[in-house]
């Protein structure tokens, strides 16, 4: 019995030896397409084109807002011209 335990001993030592190196390659591949997924490789921060884009976004609110306003005077002028008219 002794003899069993110590050749499956022996075999699976033998099989890891073989299997780890290679298991460590394909390991050490799939970091390399991962680092390269999540690298930061271009020249800005990302919280500042964040930054940036929200404060377009908010001038482009401010811009809309005005011309709502703009186009609700103009339409109160026209009706009450039009009132004036009749």
């Amino acid at each position: 019995m002794t003899e069993v335990v110590v050749a499956i001993i022996g075999m699976v030592s033998t099989l890891a030896a073989v299997a780890l190196p290679l298991m460590w390659r394909a390991h050490g591949r799939r970091l390399d397409a991962i680092t390269h997924q999540v690298q930061n490789d271009h020249p800005t921060n990302l919280r500042e084109d964040i930054d940036f884009i929200r404060d377009v976004v908010l001038d482009v609110r401010a811009d809309i807002a005005w011309l709502r306003r703009d186009h609700h005077d103009l339409t109160a002028r026209v009706n009450r011209i039009e009132g004036a008219s009749w």
